[in-house]
C-alpha cells in the first residue's frame, strides 16, 4: 500500500484514499504487534529503559499524530462516496 501510493504521488496523481489506508494500515500494525511485544515481555516491557515501552509509545503517538485512525477512517469512507 505504502508503495503504490508512492508510486501515484511520483505520477502526479491524487492518491488521498490510497496514502489514508496506507497510513491506517501501518499505524494499526504497528501498534497491535507492539502491543503484542509488551504482553510477551510481561512486567519488563513497562520499564523505562526498555526499548519495547518506547516502540509502543511510539506506535500509539502515530495512531494519532497526522491524522488519527478514525479520521483517516473517515476520509478513506469520504473518498468511496459513503
Amino acid at each position: 500500500m505504502v508503495y503504490r501510493a508512492a508510486w501515484l504521488v511520483s505520477k502526479g496523481e491524487n492518491c488521498v484514499k490510497e496514502a489514508s489506508m496506507a497510513k491506517l494500515l501501518t499505524t494499526e500494525v504497528f501498534y497491535r504487534i507492539t502491543t503484542m511485544g509488551m504482553h510477551t515481555m510481561g512486567g519488563y516491557a513497562f520499564l523505562p529503559e526498555s526499548d519495547m515501552e518506547r516502540h509502543w509509545r511510539t506506535s500509539k503517538l502515530f495512531t494519532v499524530g497526522g491524522g488519527s485512525s478514525e479520521i483517516q477512517r473517515s476520509i478513506i469512507a469520504r473518498q468511496i462516496g459513503l
